[in-house]
């Protein structure tokens, strides 16, 4: 007859089984996500050297061109620091994404590595422990069908005594 603990346990498992699925998607999606804005970095650090050597050779130009010899520093701090915003507004929210993105890998991966360590799962170890108390009942009582043949031959026994003890 199977106890409230065994039906409980049938919808454990599959739901078990679902959720290191889900876990394990999410890793390799997180690693895929990484990848992807590794690739963005770097594009985007490619983008900030370049706008960097434009920026040196506009100044090298900008210099160059001055005819009077007069540099307007009024338009160059303001072009300059027109570059930096934009970088920044730019580079800003990629960088708290990247570590967003970081800090969620390595919970991720403690969880996943705490969840290793286990010795025995808790759903397992109750399990176990069930199987364990049925073992003793058997060695102790016995099973139901041993006990039923035993209380069969018990009284086929007494039968057989009352006869031998009737008189002839």
């Amino acid at each position: 007859m199977p106890s409230e603990f065994d039906e409980q346990r049938v919808g454990w498992e599959p739901k078990i089984a679902s959720l290191e699925t889900a876990l394990a998607g999410l890793t390799r999606d997180l690693g895929t996500l990484t990848t992807s804005i590794q690739g963005v970095s770097a594009d985007l650090a490619s983008y900030a050297k370049g706008t960097s050597e434009h920026l040196r050779l506009l100044g090298i130009d900008v210099a160059a061109a001055a005819a009077p010899r007069r540099a307007d520093w009024q338009v160059v701090v303001a072009a300059s620091i027109l570059v930096l915003a934009l970088s920044a507004a730019v580079i800003a929210p990629l960088s708290l994404r990247i570590t967003d993105t970081q800090a969620s890998l390595v919970r991720f991966d403690r969880e996943f590595t705490e969840h290793e360590r286990q010795t025995l799962h808790p759903v397992g170890l109750a399990l176990m422990a069930r199987v364990e108390a049925d073992v003793k009942q058997l060695r102790d009582e016995g099973s139901p069908v041993m006990q039923q043949r035993l209380a069969v031959l018990e009284e086929k026994l007494h039968d057989v005594s009352q006869r031998m003890a009737q008189p002839r």
